[in-house]
């Protein structure tokens, strides 16, 4: 089953939250809080999704509504994407692209987009299978822990 999570679901997204972790072996834990999480389900331009099986998270998906200036709709940045080692090969990933896309759907929402490292040909191709287009640019980013 596909959720998307809300604020009285605040276990199930710490969950979530755990299962990215071990999914992209970031080495060290996100550290926010369970406050900051629950705020963070309050935001309108957030978004959780859930697959969950027998009451365990399996996998999920993060996302941002981007609102446009240039017209009155937004996009959505699928922030982050993951499956559970054991339950991979399910069709669950695709579920939750799908969720996405229906609710994009019945927001007026014309367009997803996510980000992919060139090196990480496991994404490239799920992106691609689920109907992804993929589009060449180079992201640049400013770690601003490192500023002088």
């Amino acid at each position: 089953m596909i959720k998307r999570l809300t604020p009285p679901d605040l276990d199930l997204f710490i969950q979530l939250t755990r299962m990215f972790e071990t999914a992209f072996d970031a080495g060290t834990p996100r550290n926010a809080s369970p406050e900051y999480l629950g705020k963070l389900l309050e935001d309108p331009h957030f978004m959780a999704f859930a697959a969950i099986g027998d009451g365990q998270v399996w996998g999920g998906a993060t996302a941002y509504l981007l609102p446009m200036y240039h017209s009155e709709t937004a996009e959505l940045f699928v922030y982050d994407l993951a499956v559970r080692e054991d339950h991979r090969r399910e069709g669950l990933g695709t579920a939750l692209i799908m969720a996405l896309r229906e609710f994009c759907r019945l927001q007026d929402i014309h367009e997803i987009f996510v980000t992919a490292h060139d090196a990480d040909g496991h994404a490239l191709k799920f992106y691609s299978s689920t109907g992804g287009v993929a589009e060449k640019a180079t992201l640049f980013a400013w770690p601003l822990d490192n500023m002088d």
